[in-house]
């Protein structure tokens, strides 16, 4: 069954954003705040509402309205007119990236398989809730088909590797929306023999692999997870280690 907040769930971990979901219009929020840091971002979802479409006597797919909010806690407190010039340019910094993300956030939802209806309105908040808190909100919509289910992330796709030395190098891909990756290292294209064996990377687009040995070609190659399932593997990369001591 689909779950739409899954689906932002799963798009603020693929952003590094730490996710707060009310059902109702700042439900939680109190229980929640203590879970933020000063500086960290985080993706709020609420409130949440479903409306069912009917076709030939029976609801045939939902139409979700909900309220995201992109921000972050800082100090100091205060209305904007109150801030001197120096933390009026920080907080318009912090709305710059807020919109940056929000828009990485509603691209996201574009490339799923769920469909934006009407124009999603922004609007923004400055010390929200006397807790330090900037953000900026969004009003959207989506429908979904009744009988779509979340599915399992898309295969990633591997890039070349970084910093490459004579004992190990840094794994790369670009992320996807999905919970975490898992990685693969081994001496021969077919992965037959692994030195890296399904590791667990979490949610980054990266991994140091050490202890190799040098002057030898390694392959590697990544998989998406998240709570439905697992993606196919990516492409493979080649990555040759340096001649040892360089």
């Amino acid at each position: 069954m689909f779950d739409p907040v899954k689906l932002f769930e799963d798009i603020a971990t693929s952003n590094g954003l730490t996710f707060i979901y009310g059902a109702r219009h700042f439900q939680n929020w109190e229980l929640t705040q203590k879970d933020l840091t000063d500086g960290s971002l985080f993706l709020g979802m609420f409130p949440f509402e479903e409306r069912g479409q009917v076709h030939n006597g029976s609801v045939s797919s939902w139409i979700v309205s909900t309220i995201l909010c992109v921000g972050a806690k800082f100090d100091p407190a205060g209305t904007f007119s109150n801030l001197d010039e120096t933390e009026k340019q920080k907080y318009d910094r912090r709305l710059k990236t807020f919109s940056a993300m929000v828009q990485t956030i509603l691209d996201d939802l574009c490339a799923s398989d769920v469909e934006l209806i009407g124009e999603p309105r922004r609007f923004r908040e400055l010390n929200k809730f006397d807790e330090n808190t900037d953000y900026i909100g969004c009003e959207l919509s989506f429908v979904y088909d009744i009988q779509e289910s979340n599915s399992v992330p898309v295969i990633p796709v591997a890039l070349p590797a970084s910093d490459i030395c004579d004992m190990a190098f840094i794994a790369t891909w670009e992320k996807v929306i999905a919970s975490g990756y898992y990685l693969d290292v081994a001496t021969d294209l077919l992965f037959t023999n692994k030195v890296v064996n399904n590791r667990d990377c979490g949610n980054v687009s990266f991994s140091y692999v050490s202890g190799l040995n040098s002057e030898t070609t390694y392959y590697y190659r990544v998989r998406a997870y998240n709570t439905t399932g697992t993606s196919g593997n990516s492409n493979v990369i080649t990555a040759v280690t340096l001649e040892l001591g360089t």
